[in-house]
C-alpha cells in the first residue's frame, strides 16, 4: 500500500494481527475436549498454545484430575506447543484482529503461564481457562461457559 497518510500505514501494519481461539473435540462424544489459543504476527508467524496437566497424557491424566483430592489440589499445569491443532480436523477456531500491542499482552499472558506453572484444575484453571485469559489480555473476549470449559467454547465457535 503507497500512501502519504502515516496513520494510515500505522494502521495497516496494526491490522497484520490476530489472536485465535479454538476449540476440539476427539468425537462427538467428547465431554472435556481441549481449548488453545493462536497469537498471529505479520508475514505469518505464530504462537500456538495450550495449557495440560504435566503428567503422562491419556487416561492416567483423566484419572487424576477426575480424583477429588487432584479437583482440590490440582496437578502441576504446563503450557505446550499447539501448533497442530490449527490443522486438525475438527478444530473449531475464531479469530479476532488485534494490534501489535494487544499481541504482545497476550503473548506476556502466555510466558506468565510459562513462568509460573501454575497447578492445572479441572474446574478452575484448565486448557479454556488459559485460552480465554489469553484472549482477554489481548482485549477480546467469547463466552466459554460458566465454568469455562472447552465443550461450551466448541459450541460457541459453532461450525
Amino acid at each position: 500500500m503507497v500512501t502519504d497518510d502515516p496513520c494510515a500505514e500505522e494502521e495497516q501494519e496494526q491490522e497484520d494481527y490476530s489472536i485465535c481461539i479454538g476449540a476440539y473435540l476427539t468425537d462427538p462424544e467428547d465431554k472435556i475436549g481441549h481449548a488453545f489459543i493462536s497469537v498471529e504476527y505479520p508475514k505469518g508467524q505464530k504462537t500456538t498454545k495450550g495449557f495440560y496437566p504435566q503428567d503422562d497424557p491419556g487416561d492416567v491424566i483423566v484419572e487424576k484430575i477426575i480424583d477429588p483430592k487432584a479437583r482440590i489440589l490440582g496437578v502441576d499445569g504446563v503450557v505446550d506447543d499447539d501448533t497442530e491443532y490449527l490443522k486438525k480436523p475438527g478444530s473449531r477456531i475464531k479469530c479476532f484482529s488485534i494490534t501489535e500491542t494487544q499481541a504482545q499482552a497476550a503473548l506476556a499472558r502466555i510466558t506468565e503461564y510459562e513462568d509460573e506453572k501454575p497447578d492445572y484444575h479441572l474446574l478452575t484453571n484448565q486448557c479454556a481457562v488459559f485460552a480465554v485469559r489469553v484472549l482477554r489480555a489481548a482485549g477480546q473476549n467469547i463466552d466459554a461457559g460458566f465454568p469455562m470449559r472447552p465443550t461450551a467454547l466448541y459450541e460457541t465457535i459453532g461450525p
